[in-house]
């Protein structure tokens, strides 16, 4: 967790750094918001650069506190807090990667923007289908608790259908995961998020049919066992 936690810190001060430096580099008035056709459709502050190290730092916190939640509330917290933990890192991964994308942008205009927007497409999508790996990979070692998982009516109901939908859980996550990659690469645009969108929910739909499913098979084997 030691490691951890000096990996999560660095990723919440490098955006500031970052931020510093840009705003050392950038003029006062810099383009502050896009639309989907990659043109500026506003100009603000320069000092609107601190408005991602900002949020990361809020989101930072939020899973911090969550973290925390998980560590003292539930039985296996320690154990299951290294899955908040994972999960933090690669949050605060992709965000990194999307504030300096846009601080990039906005002191630097010597780039063709068609390039980028297809970069960032490709590359944030991308981290996004990745970091759902290391996740299915961990969720079936969750204990039941009230906080993480695959947390439906019907997974939390008892051990042996928890433990069936963890194991169902990180399997469609894996190849959901790898899906919105195959799909990033195919689809280096806004296309990608849309298919993110789709895949999240289809994995989604899946998990609580089998959540449901998985509950009623336990039950029907302790009628089996009693009899």
């Amino acid at each position: 967790m030691k490691r951890s936690r000096r990996i999560i810190n660095l990723l919440t001060l490098f955006p500031f750094a970052a931020a510093m430096i840009a705003l050392a580099l950038a003029p006062d008035e810099i383009p502050a918001h896009w639309g989907l056709s990659g043109e500026a459709d506003r100009m603000g502050s320069k000092w609107e650069l601190l408005l991602w190290p900002g949020i990361i730092l809020l989101l930072r916190l939020l899973l911090g506190g969550i973290e925390k939640l998980v560590r003292e509330k539930d039985r296996e917290g320690e154990k299951n807090a290294r899955y908040i933990a994972s999960s933090t890192i690669a949050a605060l991964a992709l965000m990194d990667f999307l504030s300096l994308y846009f601080m990039r942008f906005s002191i630097s205009r010597d780039f063709d923007i068609d390039d980028y927007n297809s970069a960032v497409w490709q590359i944030s999508m991308s981290l996004a289908g990745l970091s759902l790996i290391p996740y299915g990979n961990m969720l079936p070692k969750l204990r039941l608790n009230s906080t993480v998982g695959l947390r439906t009516r019907y997974s939390m109901k008892n051990e042996e259908t928890w433990a069936l939908c963890q194991r169902f859980g990180g399997r469609s996550m894996i190849a959901g995961g790898v899906v919105i990659i195959i799909c990033a690469q195919l689809m280096p645009d806004i296309r990608s998020f849309i298919a993110l969108l789709a895949v999240t929910a289809i994995m989604l739909i899946a998990d609580c049919r089998y959540a449901k499913w998985a509950y009623y098979k336990t039950l029907g084997s302790r009628k089996e066992d009693d009899q």
